[in-house]
């Protein structure tokens, strides 16, 4: 099993079960065509990269459970993107930002 570190901090009882990290951020080609058909490559912008990571947060009840999401709440948002390395490639780092919400009802046996 998998972990990470973000921010300089490690949780021992968060553990990566799945993350979908693509090979590289979406691009955005700005094209320009002419009338007379002929195309050209005017700029490339690079989009943001997103990981969807789903963890596994370990409890030994429900309320256990519950206060160590609102822990890891505490370490995952920031107000600048911080530091983000995964056990599987601990020579690579993102700098990170955690982006939407959490379904509470997930909560109750996982966390995504």
């Amino acid at each position: 099993m998998i972990s990470m570190t973000f921010n300089g901090i490690r949780k021992p009882f968060v553990t990566v079960l799945e993350k979908k990290r693509p090979y590289w951020a979406p691009l955005n080609r700005n094209i320009h065509t002419t009338r007379s058909g002929h195309t050209r490559l005017l700029s490339t912008e690079k989009e943001v990269l997103m990981i969807p990571v789903t963890l596994f947060i370990d409890g030994n009840s429900k309320e256990d459970l519950l206060n160590k999401a609102e822990e890891v709440a505490g370490w995952l948002i920031t107000k600048e993107a911080e530091k983000l390395t995964f056990d599987d490639q601990p020579n690579r780092h993102f700098m990170a930002a955690l982006d939407g919400g959490v379904d509470e009802d997930e909560i109750v046996s996982f966390s995504r």
